[in-house]
């Protein structure tokens, strides 16, 4: 089997990817040793990722906030069996400090546009399971490689 592996640096497609993805695997150190991997729907702004958590959430009560945490997302292609690829993939990773949100306008805006992407109508009360908490990964580096196999 042969593969070919790309390290992507042009960030239009690095965002395009992150734009159009619906979810991906959040992952963050508990107690120094142990990974945490978690599958969430998330909104990627201004290089940043954003997703919500309910404070109840198990897994927000083992996060390290101020601590560094990964977001991945990965798009799996199946190409036609005609061509000399049978298999395209594409991930994105962003590296950063997992932070609470707490600026209102900040809020206000993500809430917006995390509605819009994921077609939802926007809840007058503001109590809907996806609005408890808004965390983020303010990131500090962002990688993504395509694979290709044959």
């Amino acid at each position: 089997m042969h593969r070919k592996i790309s390290y992507i640096r042009d960030l239009e497609i690095i965002e395009k990817e992150l734009n159009n993805s619906s979810g991906g695997i959040l992952a963050f150190n508990i107690d120094g040793e142990k990974v945490a991997q978690y599958l969430t729907t998330f909104l990627y702004h201004d290089k940043n990722i954003y997703f919500f958590l309910e404070k109840e959430d198990e897994i927000y009560e083992k996060m390290n906030f101020n601590n560094f945490g990964s977001f991945t997302i990965l798009k799996d292609e199946k190409l036609r069996k005609n061509r000399a690829v049978p298999y395209h993939l594409f991930s994105a990773t962003i590296t950063g400090l997992l932070k609470i949100v707490d600026e209102g306008k900040t809020i206000d805006e993500i809430k917006h546009r995390y509605f819009t992407k994921y077609g939802m109508r926007k809840f007058g009360d503001g109590r809907s399971s996806h609005t408890k908490e808004l965390i983020m990964i303010d990131s500090q580096e962002i990688q993504a490689i395509e694979e290709e196999g044959a």
